[in-house]
């Protein structure tokens, strides 16, 4: 009780839009001012929300802007907008659901089989809340397969190949990013190793609650960050949260949070300021300055609350990746 009081608390003066506001006076925009025309941007979730926001920023500013969508009919809806808002013509849609290892499987062949198949930066927008635990046909639990393993395969399979591990990073390659989506409401949470939330079959008094779901795999995500930043020198890992930001995934999947806070939440464009600027400023290609830190409003800010009991043992982050690992040797190798 006493770290969500801190957070929310802290929340108000910063997450907010105010709080932008007041941040957004120190910011650089010579940041985004950057020919970025011959950079390649994929982006999960890129129909709707935030990775609408972001893939529609990154088009404005000249980038090839790649969409994956689970669903055709919204993807190329999202497209045509953006194109019609940018005047770019450099915005594509690829079909693929990030909870499903089969259709992650399927775009990775097809981005492959491409004349030039380059990747710049992969942003990983793309997740849920849900309101009861589900499991997809392929037997995942939903949340940790949209918000987790589907991150970690496709940079896996788009951005780490066995010659990258060594460095030899020439100045094409420090450009190479991923950027993890993740979100404030993690800071009051400690990952659990109970990565697909089991005991919710096997301990029928346990009440599902979604937001605690959702709150633990973006607590992950951020030493997935950590753990892709230390494995692969070859490209900069960067995770962040968008503060508190009005949109459709916080308007159903918090209610009560969203009724108290509506009037000071942000807009998408102040929500995706930093991806973007993660995705294009020249000032945070270091890698051992920058990379597998956590953000907020363009600067690195603390993973943890003070006192908040929310860190995990070096063994439990190593069990993090050892789980993803073994569904992908199982998969893909």
């Amino acid at each position: 009780m006493i770290t969500a009081s801190k957070w929310f608390w802290n929340g108000l003066w910063n997450y907010t839009s105010r709080g932008f506001e007041k941040k957004k006076q120190h910011f650089n925009e010579n940041d985004l001012n950057q020919d970025i025309s011959s950079k390649h941007f994929i982006i999960t979730g890129g129909n709707n929300g935030l990775g609408f926001q972001t893939s529609l920023e990154l088009a404005k500013l000249g980038g090839n802007v790649h969409i994956l969508c689970r669903n055709q009919e919204k993807g190329e809806v999202a497209i045509n907008e953006i194109k019609d808002k940018s005047g770019s013509n450099k915005v594509h849609f690829h079909l693929c659901d990030v909870s499903m290892v089969s259709s992650i499987k399927s775009f990775v062949e097809d981005w492959k089989k491409q004349d030039n198949p380059r990747i710049d930066v992969l942003i990983h927008n793309a997740g849920v809340m849900l309101p009861n635990r589900e499991e997809t046909s392929e037997g995942h639990e939903k949340t940790f397969a949209t918000n987790l393993l589907g991150p970690f395969l496709l940079t896996k399979l788009l951005m780490c190949t066995d010659g990258e591990k060594a460095g030899n990073v020439g100045f094409d390659q420090a450009f190479k990013r991923v950027i993890f989506i993740s979100s404030g409401g993690m800071l009051t949470s400690k990952m659990t190793t109970d990565f697909e939330f089991k005991r919710f079959l096997t301990n029928p008094k346990l009440k599902w609650d979604g937001m605690k779901a959702y709150a633990e795999t973006k607590r992950s995500l951020v030493y997935l960050t950590e753990l892709f930043s230390e494995k692969y020198p070859s490209f900069n890992s960067y995770s962040m949260h968008p503060g508190w930001v009005d949109t459709t995934g916080v308007m159903n999947g918090m209610p009560l949070f969203y009724k108290m806070t509506k009037s000071q939440l942000r807009t998408l464009k102040q929500g995706c300021d930093t991806i973007v600027w993660l995705a294009v400023s020249p000032t945070i290609n270091d890698h051992s300055k920058f990379s597998g830190e956590f953000y907020e409003d363009r600067q690195i800010v603390n993973k943890y609350i003070h006192n908040s009991n929310t860190e995990s043992s070096q063994e439990d982050i190593n069990t993090l990746w050892n789980y993803l690992n073994d569904i992908y040797s199982k998969n893909f190798q």
